[in-house]
């Protein structure tokens, strides 16, 4: 059924300054993502199927 099954391992470091914090911190419905840092990581998992 799947022809092209794929799992990708991600990882994203990345760097701002005290201008986009405010502006993402802002704009969050759920509250502050990185609080007031001006750098942050996130990782995870994507899947993809074609069928």
């Amino acid at each position: 059924m799947w022809s092209r099954p794929e799992l990708r391992a991600f990882v994203t470091y990345g760097k701002w300054n005290d201008a986009a914090t405010a502006s993402v911190n802002a704009s969050n419905n759920s509250g502050p993502v990185y609080n007031n840092n001006t750098s942050g990581t996130s990782y995870g998992f994507q899947v993809e199927t074609w069928f």
